[in-house]
This record gives C-alpha cells, structure tokens and sequence, in this order.
C-alpha cells in the first residue's frame, strides 16, 4: 500500500501505517475509506517513537528537579506515557490488536437477534394468562 502523505512520517510511522493497512485489509475493511484513521494512528506511533528516542538519548532519566528544587518525575515519562495510550486508544479503536478485535465483535454482533426475547411474559404464544385477584371483606 503506497502511503498517501509519506512526507509527514518518519520511518516507524511509515512502517506503523503499513502494519496497521495491512491488518485492516485482512479484516475485509477497505483501506482506502480508512486512511484517514491509519494516517492518524500512524503519526500517533511515529510521535511516541520520537519521544522514548528523546527520553533514552537522554540516559533513560526517572526523576528531574523541580521549579522549588523538589525531585518530581522526568516530563519525557509523562509524555511517553501520554503519547503511547493515545497510540493504543487510536490502534483499538482501529482494530489492530487480538483484544481489540474480540472487543469490536462482541459490539457488532452482541445480544439477541430482534424479536428473541426469553422472559416468560414475553414469549410467543399470545399474552401471559392473568391472576384473578380475590377480594377479601
């Protein structure tokens, strides 16, 4: 699949939109309606790859220190983290993942087929019978 805007990618987003085109096309989908969607997931996947290159070419920093002098958490954790569960909200949402799929079927196809219903007032047969009430003096 020839990328539609390969310019804006590096070459893990390249790479990300292809694996992602290629997982799409093999659950039936067309890929060309969904470009738009793994355009998106793609610069997802290429934003997230640049930070942890950033966190890692800085020596895998923990902590940091703060505006007071206090020991806080590195930014580039937050922004790791942050960007990755943007990128695997973005790859469920497309379906990419074993998970991801059986959440998408079990939406699709859940609950019983219009007109099964299985309680006993509602079952096929005309309406339930009725309780005569007694009245007491």
């Amino acid at each position: 699949m020839s990328l539609p805007v390969a310019h804006e990618l590096d070459e893990a987003g390249q790479d990300a939109f292809r694996r992602a085109a290629a997982v799409v096309a093999e659950l039936g989908e067309d890929v060309a309606l969904c470009t738009e969607p793994l355009m998106e997931y793609a610069r997802a996947f290429s934003r997230a790859a640049q930070i942890r290159r950033d966190w890692k070419e800085l020596g895998s920093p923990t902590v940091a220190v703060g505006s007071t002098g206090q020991v806080v958490s590195h930014p580039l954790l937050g922004a790791m983290e942050k960007a990755e569960r943007f990128e695997h909200e973005l790859g469920a949402a497309l379906g990419l993942s074993p998970q991801a799929r059986h959440k998408l079927a079990r939406r699709t196809g859940a609950g019983r087929p219009p007109g099964a219903a299985s309680a006993r007032d509602r079952a096929a047969g005309g309406p339930p019978a009725r309780r005569s009430l007694r009245v007491v003096s």
